[in-house]
């Protein structure tokens, strides 16, 4: 049951009057932000008219994982099965429900990522909208979002976000006009007294003590998730904003991280575990992540190695190859062997999970002729495993998960493998508070790593997330 503290319920109670139109809720991870703006955001449903709603967020695995269904506290988990999820006979999913009046009513579920996605929104009349970290949307979505509610009686919105740099849009045509209540950290009231109120727009900042759930215990471990001062420290601890300038890696990833023992299993006393044939392995896991180099600055492709300890306790860089060939069958026999040559050494071949590859060129004919060649070698087993890197949440959350392992100290790379801290120490920050991007080495050695995680990034950011113990 959701139980609900001071600053909840003013928000819940505010979300329900009929001349609030925009509520913002910003602030700290783990602040109960998104949940108090599920349960506004249902309520407003369920209590005014209006046939049709929506629910934005990066994309629908995203709105699904952190909206319809969180830990108990989603939409579809909250109201007691007043929502369900249906699907159209020709179209997508969406929730269903009825509001007070005995309308029929519809929430579409709409990604800002895509464009094919939230335009489906274009010429329609909505009274709800829900936007799960707006600062990460497109201007044009909002702009439309607000177009379409020309014509309602009484609009809402409610948005979450984490910090992110005061110059952003979302602060300086929609965020700072708001009307700002309870306790707001005094940098950001600054920044938004210097703006005129809109009324009806309203806006509180959330942090750690606003969740009932999270306990001294679990606030102290959530404050050393990012090291002190750093822009990650600004935006997801401390809730405020901030820019991502400088290095990103440099302060925090150092040789310490790099470690003979790592992956091996340990037993109460933090000692390392000995069997017949010596050091037991405790990783239970293993992807390979290639980056196909740009031929035309003649960037090698690089090939990363990775593993992860049972319980999702520790991630493991095992092994990492930067090719020399560019030329496409020269540097499909120079990968088939980088791979072969791991493969011969796993003692148990299943725990190899795939073999994800993206970059630059023709990916599918690369893969295509990585499988034959495989095959052609006698490795049927694996040529299955070839495949191009999917979902997993994409390149911001890539990095937030990075930065937690980092933080955490829950990665550790093989002296085979401590090029790549090197290279990763060389990473600075674009404007948009990602890596910059502009096909230097480095990239190539952050992106080959990145894909040799994707598998695992879902259950790593629920331990993170969700406040689970290691």
């Amino acid at each position: 049951m959701l139980v609900l503290a001071n600053k909840q319920r003013q928000t819940l109670g505010l979300s329900l009057r009929k001349e609030t139109s925009l509520i913002a809720l910003e602030g700290t991870i783990r602040s109960s932000k998104t949940v108090e703006a599920i349960e506004c955001f249902g309520f407003r449903c369920l209590m005014y008219k209006g046939k049709l709603s929506v629910i934005a967020g990066k994309d629908t695995d995203t709105i699904m994982n952190n909206i319809l269904y969180s830990n108990g506290y989603g939409l579809l988990e909250q109201f007691d099965g007043s929502f369900g999820l249906k699907k159209d006979k020709i179209g997508s999913y969406y929730v269903s429900y009825q509001n007070k009046y005995g309308e029929e009513c519809k929430i579409l579920l709409c990604g800002y990522d895509n464009s094919a996605s939230w335009k489906k929104i274009v010429g329609l009349t909505i009274t709800n909208f829900l936007v799960d970290e707006v600062n990460l949307a497109n201007k044009q979505f909002i702009d439309e979002a607000f177009s379409r509610q020309t014509s309602v009686d009484y609009p809402f919105n409610i948005w979450t976000l984490n910090g992110d740099n005061p110059d952003h849009y979302i602060y300086q045509e929609y965020i700072n006009r708001c009307k700002a209540l309870l306790d707001v950290p005094k940098i950001i009231l600054d920044q938004m007294n210097a703006t005129e109120n809109k009324k009806g727009w309203y806006y509180y900042h959330y942090n750690f003590h606003d969740n009932p759930e999270m306990n001294e215990e679990k606030i102290a471990r959530a404050m050393e998730l990012y090291p002190i001062n750093s822009y990650y420290y600004k935006i997801k601890i401390l809730g405020i904003r901030g820019k991502a300038e400088g290095t990103i890696f440099a302060d925090t990833l150092d040789n310490s991280f790099i470690s003979l023992n790592s992956g091996y299993r340990k037993d109460d006393n933090g000692n390392l575990v000995e069997g017949s044939n010596g050091l037991i392995s405790d990783i239970i896991r293993y992807s390979i992540g290639i980056d196909l180099g740009n031929n035309e600055i003649k960037h090698g492709t690089v090939i990363t190695i990775s593993g992860i300890t049972r319980g999702f306790r520790e991630v493991v860089v095992l092994d990492v190859k930067e090719c020399e060939s560019t030329e496409v069958n020269a540097l499909i026999e120079e990968m088939a062997e980088f791979i072969m040559l791991f493969y011969d050494n796993l003692v148990i071949k299943n725990q190899l999970d795939g073999i994800w590859v993206d970059g630059y060129g023709a990916i599918e004919m690369i893969m295509s002729t990585l499988r034959n060649k495989l095959r052609s070698k006698g490795y049927m087993g694996i040529c299955a495993l070839v495949n191009k890197f999917g979902k997993d949440n994409g390149r911001k959350a890539r990095l937030d998960t990075l930065m937690l392992l980092i933080g955490a100290r829950r990665i550790t790379f093989r002296p085979k493998a401590k090029f790549v801290v090197m290279q990763l120490s060389k990473l600075v920050y674009d404007k948009d508070g990602l890596p910059l991007d502009e096909n230097q080495l480095e990239m190539d050695y952050y992106d080959s790593l990145g894909y040799s995680l994707s598998t695992s990034m879902l259950e790593l950011n629920k331990y993170f997330m969700w406040g689970k113990k290691w």
